[in-house]
């Protein structure tokens, strides 16, 4: 059995990487917002970033915590498995959220790049701060 120690370390990290995997989205839809509206609405732009992040925290959290977990109860937690699970989660996103008006492929595999990257970022999070022992 893991000492008491040992699972606080690893809370520790796996908020740390929830916290680096909800930014993903955050930055992500920053980036695919067309220049012209950063051009004329960079304020606006910028306002709408805590609550991209409140409501990627809430996915992030809906989402990939009890994908980590199950991984982890398997003992698959692996750079390729979160990206499998990133995928699979970021096509969950839009169900979660209950995304109105058409969907098209093209929206899909966004969401399922966001999620990869999300996971992967999670998982290097997760893996280095347990891979480094503390002296």
């Amino acid at each position: 059995m893991p000492s008491l120690t040992k699972l606080s370390r690893e809370a520790s990290f796996v908020v740390a990487g929830l916290l680096v995997a909800a930014a993903v989205p955050t930055i992500a839809f920053a980036l695919m917002t067309p220049p012209k509206v950063w051009l004329e609405h960079a304020f606006d732009v910028l306002g709408y970033m805590p609550f991209w992040y409140f409501f990627s925290a809430l996915a992030t959290t809906a989402i990939g915590l009890p994908l980590y977990l199950l991984l982890r109860a398997l003992s698959l937690v692996r750079w390729w498995t979160s990206v499998v699970a990133g995928g699979l989660g970021g096509l969950l996103v839009p169900k979660l959220f209950r995304w109105q008006g058409p969907f098209e492929l093209q929206r899909f595999m966004e969401f399922a790049l966001i999620g990869v990257v999300a996971a992967l970022a999670f998982w290097f999070v997760v893996s280095v701060g347990l891979r480094n022992r503390p002296e």
